[in-house]
């Protein structure tokens, strides 16, 4: 059944799971493609390696997917990548109003609605940086709070609403204002300045991972280099894509020993809303 939904005073075409997987998958050939031209090795990271492992493709409800290169490639990326559709474009963190510490290829004849954040893009892809981290474990704990802290502040600037019932929303809305002064552009480039640092820093250890997104995953995204290095071929949707060497270790670590069980109905979610804007 096809669902149109009154947004922004226009009446907009509600895309279906299945849809938004599809154009997610066209974005992921497209930034793949050039991948291979520029001879840069990638690793599907996240949900996407838990949907290729667990289901050949995407988790069915699921509407991301994201990819991760090394810090070096991801800079050469960000700065040359250049979409054949005119109807794809890249956003990322050199775009100065970019609320993300990492980039997105998005399909610009989509919008995206999120109920309680402001979101600017359709359907996409992420494209995190692999960073190099300390292998000292406390400094990697005070750079994690760190990195949480300016985390907490970005998705404050991006609150429009509070759910109902949520705990704390005094305290929440009172961070909101102040962080919103700012914006989520600011404190997402101290996210990306404070990877980048932190890259540098260590660009001898043997632990590597997605710093950017340690808000999210907090420190479950750390792994020993290789692990992101030495990937194996895995079919995704009918194509080929790169999950983690020991893809078995890094889902574990990720998601628990028992990633290959589905979760209950309740808990299969997705993040939004995304409609076709003709």
């Amino acid at each position: 059944m096809v669902v149109y939904e009154l947004k922004g005073g226009k009446l907009m075409r509600a895309l279906s799971t299945q849809e938004v997987q599809q154009k997610m998958l066209d974005l992921f050939r497209e930034i793949e493609s050039f991948l291979e031209h520029e001879d840069i090795p990638y690793v599907v990271t996240g949900g996407t390696a838990l949907g290729a492992v667990r289901h050949g493709g995407f988790i069915p409800w699921d509407d991301d997917m994201d990819i991760a290169v090394n810090r070096k490639d991801y800079e050469f990326f960000i700065r040359h990548f250049k979409p054949k559709m005119n109807y794809f474009s890249l956003k990322s963190n050199l775009d100065r109003d970019w609320g993300y510490a990492y980039a997105r290829v998005t399909d610009d004849r989509t919008i995206y609605d999120m109920p309680w954040v402001t979101v600017d893009n359709g359907v996409f892809v992420d494209v995190f940086p692999i960073d190099k981290l300390p292998d000292n474990s406390g400094v990697r704990n005070v750079l994690y709070l760190e990195m949480k802290t300016l985390d907490v502040f970005r998705n404050a600037a991006r609150r429009t609403a509070f759910k109902p019932g949520e705990k704390g929303k005094i305290i929440k809305a009172l961070l909101s204002t102040i962080a919103k002064v700012f914006g989520d552009a600011f404190f997402a480039r101290q996210q990306d300045a404070l990877a980048r640092f932190v890259n540098r820093k260590n660009k001898n250890s043997n632990l590597s991972g997605l710093f950017v997104v340690q808000g999210i995953n907090r420190q479950r995204e750390t792994h020993r280099s290789s692990l992101y290095i030495e990937t194996q071929k895995v079919l995704f949707e009918g194509t080929v894509v790169n999950v983690p060497g020991d893809v078995q270790s890094y889902l574990e670590r990720l998601y628990g020993i028992d990633y290959m069980r589905l979760p209950e109905l309740s808990d299969r979610k997705t993040h939004g809303t995304f409609y076709a804007k003709q």
